[in-house]
C-alpha cells in the first residue's frame, strides 16, 4: 500500500465518510497521508535495497509536476468539477486493478463518458427555450455594463 493505492482508498474513505469536504480538503487530507506514508515505503524500500534508482528517477521526475499541477487546479476549480474526476480517475483504476485489460478499459470509459454526457443532455435539456430566455436578460445587463 503505497502512496498511488493508498491515495485511491482515502479519496474514497473520506468521500464517504466526509460528504461535506470541499475536493480542495479532500486532496489536501489525501496528500498530507500520503507524503509521510510514501517516505517511510521509500526508506524502507532503500533500508532493504529494493530501490531501482532509474525507475525512481523516471516516477519523480513524473510525479512531482503532476502533483503540484493537480494540486492548483483542484484548489482552484469548483467541486462540481473536481468531484466527477476524482471519482473518474477513481473508477478507471478500480478496473485496471480488477484486472481488466487497457484495451477493454478504454472502451469501457468511453462508454461511461458517453452515458454520463447523455443523462446531462436529458437532465439539462440545453436546447429548452425557457434556458435560452433566461440567459438572455443576464447578457443584455453584460452588455449593458460594458456599453455604459
Amino acid at each position: 500500500m503505497t502512496s498511488v493505492g493508498s491515495g485511491s482508498l482515502m479519496i474514497v474513505l473520506l468521500l464517504f465518510a466526509y460528504p461535506a469536504l470541499s475536493a480542495a480538503q479532500l486532496v489536501g487530507t489525501d496528500l498530507t497521508q500520503a507524503v509521510p506514508l510514501t517516505a517511510a515505503a521509500a526508506l524502507s524500500a532503500l533500508a532493504f535495497g529494493h530501490v531501482q534508482f532509474g525507475v525512481t528517477a523516471a516516477l519523480v521526475i513524473g510525479s512531482v509536476p503532476a502533483v503540484l499541477v493537480g494540486s492548483l487546479l483542484s484548489s482552484r476549480a469548483p467541486d462540481k468539477y473536481i468531484r466527477p474526476a476524482i471519482t473518474f480517475v477513481i473508477f478507471a483504476s478500480g478496473l485496471k486493478y480488477a484486472g481488466m485489460g487497457t484495451t477493454a478499459l478504454g472502451w469501457a470509459l468511453c462508454l461511461v463518458v458517453v452515458a454520463c454526457g447523455g443523462y446531462w443532455v436529458v437532465r439539462n435539456k440545453p436546447w429548452r427555450a425557457d434556458r435560452k430566455a433566461d440567459a438572455e436578460p443576464e447578457q443584455q445587463l453584460t452588455a449593458d455594463i460594458l456599453i455604459g
